[in-house]
């Protein structure tokens, strides 16, 4: 197995995403689901606390709608994404940005302020080679997906799903062509409406296929990063 240089990694990820093109090895967000479990007050008696909690149910439709806004909000309109928008990840660059089919891009997770991302924090490697660097992974790892908005006057929304999660990795040893799918589980904080606490629990999907930037299981490419 042979490590591509980080230095070629990343300049593929930011040529996709200044060019405005999809990156080499794109994961798109295809489920998304949970609720969001919020205090709306916080005073300093129980007088002047909301008593009970509120519950909201959050999915993909809904999470596609504050980010799309939210990125008009900050663009003063001029770079909203069309309609047919997803988001997208990059297990390679490790950028999570939406696209579309015509070349559109926004990059959501720049460290200024981000809207959306992913962070993959461990990884327990499952996987068995085959010939020609082909093979086959089923991973135990420790990731996170978040979404953090502002919205109008201030009205903010936050998910963040974190926990025990999956990896799956199969690579065509004659083609060189991998597919990939990361099943996030799990909670962490959540927000809604500008609420003064709360709890986001629920599951992401990203899924999708490409030309690996490593030859050989994922994991490995992983913990080869600094």
């Amino acid at each position: 197995m042979k490590l591509k240089t980080l230095l070629c990694c990343l300049a593929v990820g930011l040529m996709a995403l200044v060019a405005e093109n999809v990156s080499a090895f794109p994961l798109t967000l295809t489920s998304l689901n949970g609720t969001i479990t919020s205090t709306a007050y916080y005073g300093t008696n129980a007088a002047s606390t909301t008593n009970r909690a509120d519950v909201t149910a959050f999915t993909l439709k809904k999470v596609l709608t504050v980010v799309s806004n939210e990125i008009f909000i900050r663009t003063s309109g001029t770079n909203a994404p069309p309609a047919g928008s997803r988001i997208v990840f990059d297990p390679y660059t490790q950028i999570t940005y939406i696209t579309n089919n015509n070349g559109y891009t926004y990059n959501l997770s720049a460290s200024s302020n981000a809207i959306a991302g992913v962070v993959i924090g461990k990884i327990a490697a499952n996987f068995h080679g085959t010939a020609n660097n082909g093979g086959s992974e089923s991973d135990v790892a420790i990731m996170e997906f978040s979404v953090t908005t502002q919205g109008t006057n201030n009205v903010a929304h936050k998910i963040n799903i974190k926990g025990r999660s999956t990896l799956g990795f199969n690579v065509n040893g004659l083609t060189g062509k991998g597919t990939m799918t990361l099943r996030i589980n799990g909670s962490g904080a959540g927000q809604y409406k500008n609420s003064d606490d709360g709890v986001a629990t629920g599951t992401a999907v990203f899924t999708g296929s490409g030309t690996p930037e490593w030859e050989g299981p994922y994991s490995v490419w992983w913990n080869n990063q600094p």
